[in-house]
């Protein structure tokens, strides 16, 4: 019988390979081969197996068949005998046994809330989201070590920026509700003020982050607009149906994601 075609994989660089492993690498690609063009391969790809094919062949159609033998209906089998068309079976063909790919299982953690986990690790995971991308935004951020209003100061072309993080897992009724302390708003209401509204929210079966991102003074517009109560603190929730984003199910919200608004 002929051997197998001159094209062979390239000489491997490493440590010595089992020949069961190099049986594997061979026949990664091939639908199917004799031990003896197996055996030549391998003996292309590691020369310290010698230069007798009868002798290298003969090992690898031993170690085939123990592996084989050894392994036979168990998930840790590599190599199937090749069948015939009368039911028995090629003499001397082998073949990988193809796996079927393991489903890739997707693994949420659990809404924080829901959870004996405090509070204050939603808002930490908020301002670090924010963080990672005003990065990803091109903005140099720094982190406040002390936060009275501001959470984050982030510069871009020379300008600084004061951020300020709001974050929410959906309430009751599937909206979500933020809250700004009057007298910190008063105390940072400028046009270097940008607040950004941090929306956990599961989405075909995938927890993800929205960011809602409103400049000071379109809060100052909200609340002398009345769209949004305005006391102690500064209330309101923010809905989300067929992808469109509303401030109290009144104002529609444009640009979410968006954080070149920061400017």
């Amino acid at each position: 019988m002929g051997f197998a075609s001159s094209t062979h994989p390239t000489r491997y660089q490493g440590k010595q390979m089992s020949i069961i492993e190099l049986a594997q690498l061979i026949l990664k690609d091939k639908k199917e081969m004799h031990f003896k063009d197996i055996a030549q391969q391998a003996m292309i790809l590691d020369n310290s197996l010698g230069a007798d094919l009868e002798v290298v062949a003969k090992k690898v159609s031993q170690a085939l068949s123990n592996h084989i033998k050894t392994h036979d209906k168990k998930p840790t089998s590599l190599f199937r005998r090749v069948k015939s068309d009368s039911g028995g079976f090629k003499a001397g063909l082998y073949a990988l046994i193809k796996k079927k790919p393991q489903p890739i299982v997707i693994v949420n953690p659990p809404p924080i809330g829901t959870t004996n986990m405090p509070t204050g690790f939603l808002g930490k995971a908020g301002e670090y989201g924010v963080f990672s991308e005003l990065l990803y935004w091109g903005y140099n951020p720094a982190m406040m070590v002390v936060d009275y209003g501001v959470d984050i100061i982030a510069s871009k072309n020379g300008e600084y920026f004061h951020i300020q993080v709001k974050t929410a897992n959906p309430n009751g009724s599937n909206g979500f509700s933020f809250k700004i302390r009057q007298n910190i708003f008063q105390a940072h209401d400028n046009s270097k003020t940008f607040y950004v509204f941090v929306i956990r929210r599961v989405v075909n079966n995938r927890q993800l982050s929205d960011y809602v991102i409103l400049p000071s003074n379109t809060i100052r517009y909200l609340i002398d607009s009345k769209t949004i109560t305005s006391a102690k603190d500064i209330s309101f929730s923010i809905t989300i149906e067929d992808n469109e984003f509303k401030v109290n199910n009144k104002y529609v919200l444009t640009g979410v994601n968006d954080f070149s608004k920061i400017r």
